[in-house]
């Protein structure tokens, strides 16, 4: 399920053409838009695999775990390498982290946020995204 849903998410961004983005702070916006309306839209696998990854063998976690900071705190760790200020080392790890997480803000803890509509899902969007941009320091054009 953890590969399923990383192959899925990365199938998105192609979709979306997050490859043919060149500018860096554009490439991590739309990423990170993307990234948050694939997860939210898939709420429920998300969920499952949150609330069920604590049930695996410690064997079948580590890979899991492992898949998840090769493959998604793995992605933001270079969309952040790329950046004109990139962030280094351990602050470049934790903002990573951090990112992957706000991520799954509407698929963990939508359950309290009024996302009954597709607007109210889009302004949550924009937020988490001004928010992730805010706690990077990063400027927009």
């Amino acid at each position: 399920m953890h590969l399923y849903s990383q192959e899925q998410w990365y199938r998105r961004l192609a979709e979306a053409g997050f490859e043919d983005i060149t500018d860096p702070v554009a490439r991590l916006e739309h990423g990170l838009r993307i990234s948050v309306r694939h997860i939210s839209e898939n709420r429920a696998l998300y969920q499952f695999i949150f609330t069920e990854s604590k049930y695996m063998d410690r064997e079948h976690l580590d890979k899991a775990l492992d898949l998840d900071d090769r493959n998604v705190v793995g992605f933001y760790r270079h969309l952040l390498a790329e950046l004109p200020k990139p962030t280094q080392g351990a602050e470049r790890d934790i903002a990573a982290n951090a990112i992957a997480f706000l991520c799954t803000l509407l698929a963990l803890r939508g359950w309290n946020l009024d996302l009954h509509d597709e607007s109210a899902v889009d302004r949550t969007i924009d937020y988490v995204v001004d928010f992730i941009f805010r706690g990077l320091g990063i400027e927009r054009g």
